[in-house]
């Protein structure tokens, strides 16, 4: 392996396509790739993730270092508790297989000058998959589900919603904050939140992603949310009947 990677002739192996059955129905398509492209593929990881934390926002939780969604739904009660009416839950519409090869690498690039680790990128990104027992070409669109590396490509390309957001004022202006695990997406609203809805669909159409409106809710904090396996929910007072200064509850579902 070590010496096919300095003499760039590895090859990456087709992945097995696994569907898994999601909890909701339907399924969620998994990759399992071979022992030695799964160490290729950490290795990579591990050269290029110190360089692309630098960049991502604070407003991001999931597949990161030093950080985890008991941080993220900590940092969504305090948010909760600063005159929040309610929250939009965001869903993308497969986002995994929605990332284009071309945007993502043009991000990837600006970041990264090694032409070596820019070729061995891009394979990873083009490896065929077997499909009904058949290697089928991935198209120019989507990362592996399953990959070490994919939940760092996700996190590198939907950085740039988090990073317009803020520097558009929109915490403030829309009275919005954005919290982000992975793709799973919430805002915390404080005003319109149809307006602030139009605006991240804006950006996310810029990235070539679709918003799944009939996953995507408005949903009031008295009616509570579920979000990276945390149930938030707003409640009266057992003791006084009526509703607490602080009066968001964490729950484990």
């Amino acid at each position: 392996m070590q010496k096919q990677l300095r003499a760039k002739l590895y090859k990456f192996s087709p992945s097995r396509l696994v569907e898994i059955p999601k909890s909701n129905g339907g399924t969620r398509p998994l990759e399992i790739t071979t022992i030695a492209d799964r160490i290729v593929l950490t290795a990579i990881k591990i050269v290029i993730e110190p360089i692309f934390e630098a960049d991502f926002h604070a407003c991001s939780y999931g597949y990161r270092p030093k950080r985890s969604a008991k941080q993220a739904s900590i940092a969504i009660q305090d948010d909760l508790y600063q005159q929040a009416w309610g929250v939009i839950e965001i869903d993308f519409q497969s986002y995994f297989t929605s990332i284009p090869h071309e945007k993502l690498l043009k991000l990837i690039s600006k970041r990264i000058a090694d032409g070596s680790m820019l070729r061995i990128i891009k394979e990873t990104l083009k490896t065929s998959v077997f499909i009904q027992g058949k290697p089928i070409d991935r198209k120019k669109v989507g990362v592996s589900q399953g990959s070490p590396v994919s939940p760092l490509y996700s996190n590198i390309y939907v950085n740039v919603i988090d990073q317009v957001w803020h520097a558009r004022g929109y915490p403030a202006k829309l009275g919005a904050t954005l919290h982000r695990y992975c793709d799973d997406v919430i805002l915390v609203c404080r005003k319109s939140a149809h307006l602030a809805l139009e605006r991240f669909t804006e950006l996310a159409k810029r990235l070539s992603l679709t918003i799944n409106h009939q996953k995507t809710h408005i949903t009031k904090l008295t009616e509570g949310f579920n979000f990276i396996g945390f149930n938030f929910v707003k409640r009266k007072s057992p003791t006084r009947g009526v509703l607490t200064k602080s009066p968001v509850c964490l729950i484990l579902v």
